[in-house]
């Protein structure tokens, strides 16, 4: 089965890669049940540039959405990547409490 995760700006990084880890290792049960993978995906973006998750990180992606239409087949799925409401996921991340003594700054 073909399939697409779509990155897209703002999205939270562990929403791609979780997604892909949860493919690749069905995929390493298949083979050891003696079976063959059958999973196959790209990382997409909407132009096919990388983009920049809510917590600063780049995504390296395969293609646009355009360009993988025309070479998957019908068994493709798009898996929609989660993204926060503001820009910079980490910004809605709350910092450490009040009085915990610790001294790292936070974004913001």
């Amino acid at each position: 089965m073909k399939l697409a995760i779509l990155a897209v700006e703002g999205c939270m990084h562990s929403a791609i890669a979780g997604v892909a880890d949860i493919l690749l290792l069905a995929n390493h049960v298949m083979q050891q049940s003696g079976a063959k993978p059958r999973f196959s995906w790209q990382t997409l973006s909407l132009d096919g540039r990388p983009v920049r998750a809510g917590g600063g990180q780049m995504i390296a992606v395969d293609g646009a959405t355009d360009s993988a239409r025309a070479s998957m087949r019908s068994s493709s799925l798009a898996i929609s990547s989660i993204t926060s409401r503001r820009r910079g996921c980490n910004r809605n991340m709350p910092g450490p409490a009040p009085g915990s003594g610790s001294s790292t700054p936070t974004a913001g």
